[in-house]
């Protein structure tokens, strides 16, 4: 009984839906997880540059100021102020002939290693005159520190990931706890119940009053109602069966105390079915019917076997019964008739 119930509960329909929640759930979780890295990664890199391009032009016609006057001491406050940026690495001033009249570079150890080779800088602005708008003085290179806004941006990424993640794995759980206490449970126990009932018997299964009017309720409502078609039905096999019994105990009655003969063949000739009184009648004792003599009755004792096979494959070809008047042979040489 113990490992039945460990296998039913194996392939119970609450752990099928739950393993397939589960497998539902791993994979949007992995659809929704790629997504949402890609996109806070994204989104945070974006976020540092625009940080950085609000700081450049919030400075930018200061800068064109000092460019305009050749005030390096002017110049260096605002570039390193905007160097102390965390997404810079490196700013640079270059006049209108492309020579460079400041350059200062981040603090950290990423910024210092992004300045061995520099490359192309992540963006520029056109400085112009204060007095000329259409005249172009100088430019303002930036470059932002790649290294640790990948590293960065991959770390806020995660943690958004690993935020969704643990959201989703409560869900599923308070999901699949609701699930078991309110579908899962109540129909266990009906089924463990159902499972208990003798049939036949006065037991019937009790309804929970929360399971009243939903599928629960029905359900066990439905099998209560089997239940007493059931027991019904028992009981009129078994007054049937008692009612069978008492006319076979009176027909028995009659069949072994009458004083005719009464006996049955079979299609062959073979004796099946005899009472006392055949015996007596033919002067025979009852244990004198040997297996041979049972199995050849009819060419034993009728005096004409033909009439007998005659009388049987009219019966079966007019399917109707046949009568007739046949003459049995006594062991003392007389005869008896039988109808």
């Amino acid at each position: 009984m113990a490992s039945r119930l460990i296998f039913g509960h194996r392939r119970s329909l609450h752990a099928r839906f739950r393993n397939a929640m589960l497998g539902i759930a791993v994979v949007l979780a992995a659809i929704v997880a790629t997504g949402a890295y890609v996109s806070a990664k994204s989104h945070y890199l974006e976020t540092s540059e625009a940080s950085a391009r609000a700081i450049v032009s919030a400075v930018q016609q200061t800068l064109s100021v000092g460019v305009y006057a050749r005030d390096e001491v002017l110049l260096k406050e605002l570039i390193e102020g905007v160097a102390r940026h965390p997404s810079v690495a490196r700013i640079s001033v270059r006049d209108a002939s492309n020579s460079a009249l400041i350059t200062s570079t981040g603090s950290s150890l990423m910024a210092q290693d992004s300045i061995a080779s520099p490359g192309p800088a992540s963006f520029e602005s056109m400085l112009v005159s204060p007095f000329n708008p259409d005249e172009t003085i100088g430019r303002l290179q930036v470059w932002l520190d790649s290294t640790r806004l990948a590293a960065e941006a991959r770390q806020q990424a995660s943690i958004l990931v690993g935020a969704l993640i643990v959201l989703m794995a409560g869900m599923l759980m308070v999901f699949n706890i609701l699930a078991s206490r309110f579908l899962s449970r109540p129909m266990h126990r009906l089924a463990e119940t159902l499972e208990r009932i003798q049939p036949g018997s006065f037991e019937r299964l009790a309804i929970a009053p929360q399971h009243v009017h939903d599928e629960v309720g029905i359900v066990t409502a439905a099998a209560n109602r089997l239940l007493a078609l059931q027991q019904k039905a028992l009981e009129c096999e078994w007054a049937m069966r008692e009612e069978i019994s008492t006319l076979e105990a009176r027909y028995r009655g009659i069949f072994d105390t009458t004083s005719a003969g009464i006996f049955i063949l079979s299609t062959t000739g073979a004796l099946l079915h005899a009472n006392p009184a055949l015996s007596r009648l033919l002067k025979k004792p009852a244990n004198e019917f040997s297996t041979h003599q049972v199995a050849n009755f009819a060419k034993t004792a009728f005096a004409v076997p033909e009439q007998l096979s005659q009388l049987v494959e009219r019966a079966q070809a007019s399917t109707v019964p046949e009568v007739a008047d046949l003459e049995l042979l006594r062991s003392d040489g007389g005869i008896l008739w039988v109808h």
